[in-house]
This record gives C-alpha cells, structure tokens and sequence, in this order.
C-alpha cells in the first residue's frame, strides 16, 4: 500500500503543484490561459480514498459555472482572464480535462507501480503503400496503456494507417538492447 507522501510526490512529478494545510492539500496548475486552476483535497489516512477524491472533483467541476464566474467584473479581460467567452470555456474544459488525467495517472500508477517494465513496440503501415512507414518501442508496465500511448503517438503523424502491436519478446529485447541508438529511441512511460 502506497502512502500519501508517496501520493504527494507522484502529484509533483506529474507537473502540479501541492501545498498542505492543517485539514487538507491543495493542487495546482496553470492553464493554457494563464489561469491559476487548482483543487482541493481533505486529509484521509488511506492513499487509494484520497486519489478517489480526486475523481470526485471532477465529477463536481461543472465547465459552465466555472466560465460564468470569470465573465463577471473581475474576468472577462480583466485580471489575466481571457475577454472571449468561447476562450474562458476552453480553458475550464482544460481544467476539467486535467483534473481526470491526474486522477487517471494516480490510479494507473497506484494499481500497477509494482509491476515490472515489459517493451511493446507498434509498426504503423501506410494503407495506399502497404510499407513500414514508422516502427516505435515503448517500456510500459501494461500492455493496454502502451497501445494507448503508442496510438496517439502514430495519430500524430499518420492520418489512415494500419498497424501492427505487440510485446516483444525476451530475446528479440536482448538483440535490439546492443544497439546503442535503440535505446535512445524508446519511450518510457514514467507513470
């Protein structure tokens, strides 16, 4: 069982900032908008309620009466919010979008952070030319978030393709290791 310090830390390198007080902590971030977003979260003894709190928050975060309340005298272009509505919508939807990845990176680190590394790779083919056009290795502890990962990452660069996913196995991992720039080349899911 994971502790609330070790919680805490992995909140940091996730990229929030964490302030304690007396009955409970802080988290916060800035949105593309320069807005100062953060929640907060009451003390509890056990780690796995406490990153659930998370997931309460943003079932309670509501996008529209976050941006009503930066369209009053104090928003809308004023005090670093953005005059556009349509903009000061954006921005909550970011905050909302961010609330549930942290919480999703928690609960994916605390389920899975004793299990070990297993290397994945993907090799996207181009549908019109049927030929390898990208090949990427990804250190994972599950293999469904290493599709998630690897996925996104070819949706970047390829709009149709067809791909190939796979663990790679123990002595191919063995042969592509000795290769100075394959080790370079692989992505190392950190959470």
């Amino acid at each position: 069982m994971k502790t609330i310090e070790q919680v805490l830390n992995k909140i940091k390198e996730l990229g929030w900032s964490v302030d304690e007080y007396d009955d409970c902590y802080e988290f916060g971030k800035y949105s593309p908008a320069g807005q100062d977003f953060s929640i907060i979260i009451y003390s509890k003894e056990n780690s796995e309620d406490f990153i659930d709190q998370i997931y309460d928050k943003y079932n309670e975060f509501d996008v529209s009466e976050a941006t009503y309340f930066w369209l009053d005298e104090n928003g809308h272009g004023k005090n670093g919010a953005p005059y556009d509505m349509k903009d000061v919508y954006e921005d909550m939807k970011w905050c909302e979008k961010a609330i549930l990845e942290l919480y999703e990176d928690l609960k994916y680190w605390f389920d899975n952070f004793d299990k070990p590394l297993k290397l994945f790779c993907i090799e996207v083919f181009d549908e019109d030319e049927d030929m390898n056009q990208y090949v990427q290795y990804i250190a994972s502890r599950t293999e469904e978030r290493a599709e998630k990962i690897l996925l996104k990452e070819a949706n970047e660069h390829y709009y149709r393709y067809e791909y190939d996913f796979h663990e790679v196995d123990k002595e191919d991992y063995e042969e592509l290791y000795e290769d100075y720039d394959f080790k370079e080349d692989v992505i190392y899911d950190k959470k």
